[in-house]
């Protein structure tokens, strides 16, 4: 049984909001409850839309096979983090990589 079949006919992109502000499917979950969740009370309450699709607001996700690359993607980077970190944080500032004839002087 396909989602369409409970719908009205028209456009069928869904998209959530939380008191009223859409919400980025491009953002990961657990970021958007951090930053937006003003009670740490689980469950968040989501609203699901099936109609007037927010298109100034949010980007169109044509295909659940976009939604799948973007989330593999965003699990690669969560799982290289706490290797990458240490590496990152022990690099010099970009300041003084430069040679000191390109410095700026304040």
């Amino acid at each position: 049984m396909r989602s369409q079949e409970f719908l009205p006919p028209g456009d069928t992109r869904f998209w959530l909001d939380y008191e009223g502000l859409p919400l980025k499917w491009s953002i990961p979950t657990g970021v958007l409850y951090d930053l937006l969740a003003k009670k740490r009370d689980l469950p968040w309450e989501l609203t699901v839309h099936f109609r007037t699709f927010p298109d100034e607001v949010l980007l169109k996700c044509n295909d659940s096979q976009t939604v799948r690359a973007h989330f593999y993607n965003s699990l690669k980077v969560t799982a290289a983090l706490p290797y990458l970190l240490p590496c990152i944080v022990m690099l010099p500032p970009p300041f003084l990589l430069l040679s000191p004839s390109t410095r700026a002087v304040p």
